[in-house]
């Protein structure tokens, strides 16, 4: 496989070994005896659909994009992820925007901010990464930090259901986005 075959292949290939070897010998299927993998082989043969759908939630909610978010949301949720993973999983995407934030305010470009994160930022998915970390505050993304962990625990604990709080919250990170871009 070529570079961006192993990363595209790295960043969506699970834990699960069995899963794993069962997508590498399709893409091997896929491509002819003795060629190289490309990105697009990798693209048309092996997806960890879940994973995507959680990052699409991600990207929507940081992005500023409702509509975007509610499609992703309910794909998320159709194929069994849950509440708290998806909360997670926005956690997780605005801890890097955070830590790429941190890195702006010390004086690093935003190139450089964005390829010190690891595993770094999915090609494709790098515009929409700069320009959320454009619309996107330190202390901004400390209050949606805070709001993503109050709702895990809000899922956990209060009996309300945990797709209706997750909802909420995305929806309300997703609105503060869209009108800090506006600003």
């Amino acid at each position: 496989a070529d570079a961006d075959a192993t990363a595209y292949l790295c960043d969506n290939l699970g834990g699960d070994r069995m899963i794993t070897r069962g997508e590498l010998e399709k893409l091997a299927l896929y491509v002819a005896d003795g060629a190289t993998a490309t990105l697009a082989d990798a693209l048309a043969c092996v997806g960890d659909s879940a994973a995507m759908a959680l990052e699409d939630v991600a990207f929507a909610a940081g992005g500023g994009r409702p509509d975007d978010l509610a499609r992703a949301l309910s794909r998320a949720f159709q194929g069994g992820a849950s509440a708290v993973a998806v909360l997670r999983m926005t956690g997780r995407h605005f801890q890097r925007l955070h830590q790429a934030a941190n890195l702006l305010a010390a004086g690093e470009t935003p190139e450089t901010a964005i390829d010190a994160l690891r595993p770094r930022v999915f090609f494709k998915r790098e515009a929409a990464f700069r320009a959320q970390l454009q619309t996107w505050q330190q202390t901004s993304l400390a209050h949606a930090l805070e709001s993503l962990t109050q709702a895990e625990v809000d899922c956990k604990t209060t009996g309300t259901p945990a797709e209706a709080v997750c909802g909420q919250v995305l929806m309300a990170l997703s609105a503060r986005a869209r009108r800090r871009q506006r600003a």
